[in-house]
């Protein structure tokens, strides 16, 4: 009687099936991949900037701010120091939220992630000059087995690739100092006005669109006005003219973007950044090329 072997080759099949769809997964919803030319970063620590990275250019933005001036926390939290943020993020127990929208609010446009300390506490201002610390430190915030910082994406793709425009070479950087829209209250100090930081950096962080003759309006109730304007802001701040903010009685129970298929990759990106559903409209004859932006109450919760 012959004895039965086990084997392993189906198991061993299955296994490389498994892991080649993970890959395939990853892939497919990295940044890195997207159609997007452009990719924006945050960095929360001694010093505060945003890094935007064009993929066509390999030319890298860094727009920097006093982490110890106000700036304003979406979610009705009001004004708040940008270093003491991560201590806000920890006590609310948001993760990364409250400070990916914050830097949205900053600069008035689209952040898709966010590095902050590991250990959330209000982080002590650098006095180094900027640039001179950030060449100084930029390898550290995403060292191989280093704890010291933390980052909001988990795909490994992204996570690679923010690492290496980090230390994008010195002749594609181009720094931007944000103290431009730094204005001087009596009661409260040192506050960024949104106004005026727009004139200095929206242009140095528009995404880029393979047809970018498409106009957005955006429709909300009159409750969450105040998101439907920030949200606006925010994709003017990606390159997209934002023709009205209008109030409707009622919103659909999820975000939706609405426009025709020849705009299908731009607003597919917007829904895909704000978490919203599409849906092609035909029915338009002239192809004026106008996305429909619906808010829902979830989403406009968190910008209001």
């Amino acid at each position: 009687m012959r004895s039965s072997k086990f084997s392993y080759v189906p198991l061993f099949l299955i296994l490389a099936f498994v892991l080649l769809l993970g890959v395939i997964q990853t892939v497919r919803q990295s940044l890195f991949f997207s159609s997007r030319n452009r990719i924006s970063i945050a960095v929360l620590a001694p010093h505060a900037f945003v890094l935007s990275y064009d993929k066509k250019t390999s030319i890298a933005n860094v727009i920097y701010f006093n982490t110890s001036a106000q700036v304003t926390v979406p979610g009705g939290y009001g004004w708040y120091s940008l270093n003491s943020v991560p201590l806000l993020e920890e006590i609310e127990h948001k993760g990364f939220v409250i400070a990916r929208h914050t830097f949205e609010e900053l600069v008035g446009a689209p952040i898709d992630a966010v590095i902050m300390p590991t250990h959330s506490d209000i982080i002590d201002e650098s006095s180094d000059p900027f640039i001179e610390w950030f060449l100084t430190k930029r390898r550290s915030f995403l060292a191989p087995l280093s704890r010291q910082y933390k980052i909001s994406t988990r795909n490994l793709i992204d996570w690679y690739f923010f690492r290496s425009i980090l230390a994008t070479r010195k002749d594609k950087l181009v720094f931007v100092d944000g103290s431009t829209g730094l204005v001087q209250t009596k009661k409260n100090g040192m506050r960024y006005s949104a106004e005026k930081l727009d004139l200095t950096v929206k242009g140095f962080l528009y995404w880029t669109y393979p047809s970018s003759d498409g106009a957005v309006n955006v429709y909300t109730t009159q409750e969450l006005y105040s998101a439907g304007t920030r949200i606006g802001r925010i994709i003017e701040g990606a390159g997209m003219k934002v023709l009205d903010v209008e109030t409707v009685e009622h919103t659909p129970d999820t975000c939706i973007l609405i426009g025709a298929s020849q705009h299908k990759n731009t607003f597919s990106s917007l829904a895909r950044y704000f978490g919203c559903s599409i849906k092609l409209n035909e029915s338009d004859p002239y192809s004026r090329g106008i996305i429909d932006f619906y808010i829902d109450t979830k989403i406009g919760t968190i910008y209001r």
